[in-house]
Parts: structure tokens; C-alpha cells; sequence
């Protein structure tokens, strides 16, 4: 009896999938290698940063949510921020005193905004500075956009209240 004729054609076919799927083994080996060693780099850095944030008072791992998911955690961060242009300019409280202490006898909005203080806050709160400074008599407005500090002692007179009294008793 005659034998049958192999095909040679499906043995070299086998023959290239078995070494694609050991190629494809080993590639996908090396880049589990590698991603472990960039995450292993990453949680030194994020260690590194935590370190250098606690000297500063805050932690970087904690507003992170740890090292996993970059992308959603990037988007979790953009949501939590306040909408419109993002942080106010200035954190730290600013004692107006003190700005009012540095600044000439006759002065402008720019001589404020030559303090560091004031400048950190920005044009929009030396107003209200000025008013409350105007109100409590402190400096009085020249002209436009200039004022003078009051000396101490020389304080303008505040125009007298009104006393407002109990009111008199109907006769019945």
C-alpha cells in the first residue's frame, strides 16, 4: 500500500505560529520586566517628592491617590479644582498694617503694589484695603488715586453721631 504524502506546506505553517507565539512570549516578558522596573522608579520618586513635601508640610501621595491609574487619576485632580482661572494668587495672609507701615507719606495704588504683600494679592484687594484704611481714618484721599497717611495724633475728626436717646413718654 502506498503511503500518503505529507503536506509540507502545513508543517511550515505550525512550524511559524509556534515561533511567533514564543517570540510574542518573550516580548511580552520583556515589557512586564520593564514596567515593573519604571514602576519600581516611580514609587522611589513619589517616595523621594513625599519626602521633600513633608519638610514643606503637605504629602504628594495622599492628593495622588497612591501610583495607579495615571489617567483617571490626572482627571480626578482636574475635577477638583475650582472652575474659572484656578487658584486665588495669593495664599498667606497679609498684614495691612504692615503695608501701610512701608509705604511714603503721600502714596499711589503702584507705591502699594511695590510691597511684596500687597502684590501677591493683587490689585483687586488693595481697595478694599484703601477703604477700610479711609474708614478707620488712617490715611485720607489727596486726589485721585492719591492718598496721605494721617499721623498718629492728627486723626480726623469723625463728624459727631446723632445720640439716639429713649423717646419721650406719651402723657395719657
Amino acid at each position: 500500500m502506498a503511503r500518503p504524502r505529507k503536506n509540507k506546506t502545513s508543517t511550515k505553517s505550525v512550524d511559524i505560529v509556534s515561533t511567533l507565539r514564543g517570540e510574542a512570549a518573550r516580548v511580552i516578558a520583556a515589557l512586564d520586566g520593564e514596567i515593573a522596573r519604571r514602576r519600581k522608579e516611580l514609587a522611589e520618586l513619589v517616595a523621594h517628592a513625599d519626602a521633600w513635601r513633608a519638610t514643606l508640610g503637605g504629602r504628594i501621595s495622599a492628593a495622588l491617590g497612591g501610583l495607579g491609574g495615571g489617567v483617571e487619576r490626572a482627571k480626578a485632580a482636574r475635577g477638583t479644582r475650582k472652575a474659572g482661572k484656578g487658584r486665588a494668587r495669593g495664599g498667606k495672609r497679609v498684614s495691612w498694617d504692615a503695608v501701610l507701615a512701608s509705604l511714603p507719606e503721600s502714596f499711589t495704588i503702584e507705591d502699594v503694589l511695590k510691597n511684596p504683600d500687597a502684590a501677591r494679592k493683587g490689585r483687586a484687594q488693595i481697595y478694599p484695603a484703601l477703604n477700610r484704611w479711609e474708614a478707620s481714618k488712617v490715611i485720607k484721599r489727596v486726589a485721585k488715586g492719591r492718598y496721605k497717611r494721617v499721623a498718629s495724633g492728627e486723626k480726623t475728626a469723625a463728624a459727631p453721631k446723632a445720640k439716639r436717646g429713649r423717646p419721650a413718654k406719651r402723657a395719657a
